[in-house]
């Protein structure tokens, strides 16, 4: 500001330009804390009533999948009772392994079992020969449900579906001194596993001691019925012989609907 007399008043510049910074840093600390606003979202803490009871279902949840892991391996509770010495239940071992059986997004669990443990014994869950059992699980909202029992050695999925479900497979010692094997085969029956048939053939190394070379199908039908094996075996009404020569060997089967 020029005066009347063409001077500089310096105080009244001194002032305005006061004035300036001051608003300015109004302005600049507004902005940051706007900023810090935006940046820093405060987390959402879960009230300590709603930890508990997350807490409180998962235990819910392990516990009924134990129960339900115990009905399905230890069974001679129910089904046949056990002998009273032998004393309560007390732990069940097993393993589990998870894989989806209806491609819905969520795997159901197979558990295979080990042992049944009571207070004064303990006994294997499956069989002498290595066979074991296995116990197809489902779970839906924390509560586990046994959807199927099935035995074997091993067990595979199949590519192929029945009523929305894969197949499952199962190989097994069937006996004859480890010269039996036989593959069962599950299906969905909408509600649970079912068996709908199981094959029982030589077993490989066993072909070549019981001398199955063959030249045709008809080779088989006489050496496949005088094995040892089959010859004395009563595989049931619904189980018809299946001889074929593939290779030059003798392949073997009974195959039985159920």
């Amino acid at each position: 500001m020029i005066t009347k007399k063409g001077k500089t008043n310096w105080k009244y510049i001194l002032i305005v330009g006061i004035f300036g910074f001051i608003v300015l840093g109004i302005i600049l600390w507004q902005t940051k804390k706007d900023e810090d606003f935006i940046t820093e979202v405060p987390e959402i803490q879960k009230s300590e009533n709603e930890l508990e009871t997350t807490e409180q279902e998962t235990k819910d949840s392990e516990k009924e999948l134990y129960s339900v892991i115990s009905k399905c391996f230890c069974k001679n509770e129910i089904d046949e009772p056990k002998p009273e010495e032998w004393g309560e239940l007390i732990d069940v071992k097993y393993t589990t392994e998870n894989i989806d059986l209806n491609d819905d997004g969520v795997k159901e669990m197979i558990a295979i079992g080990d042992s049944c443990i009571y207070e004064n014994n303990s006994i294997f869950v499956g069989g002498i020969t290595g066979n074991q059992l296995f116990c197809i699980l489902q779970g839906k909202e924390n509560s586990w449900t046994e959807i199927g029992s099935i035995g074997g050695e091993a067990y595979f999925v199949e590519e192929v579906k029945t009523n929305g479900y894969y197949n499952v497979i199962t190989d097994a010692d069937a006996g004859g001194a480890g010269c039996l094997r036989s593959l069962s085969y599950y299906k969905w029956d909408g509600d649970y596993y079912v068996l709908a048939n199981e094959k029982i053939r030589i077993h490989d190394i066993c072909k070549p001691e019981l001398n199955l070379s063959c030249e045709n199908t008809d080779d088989c039908t006489e050496k496949c019925s005088e094995t040892p094996f089959f010859s004395f075996q009563d595989f049931g009404p619904n189980c018809t012989p299946e001889y074929e020569c593939i290779n030059k060997v003798c392949e073997c089967l009974y195959v039985c609907e159920h």
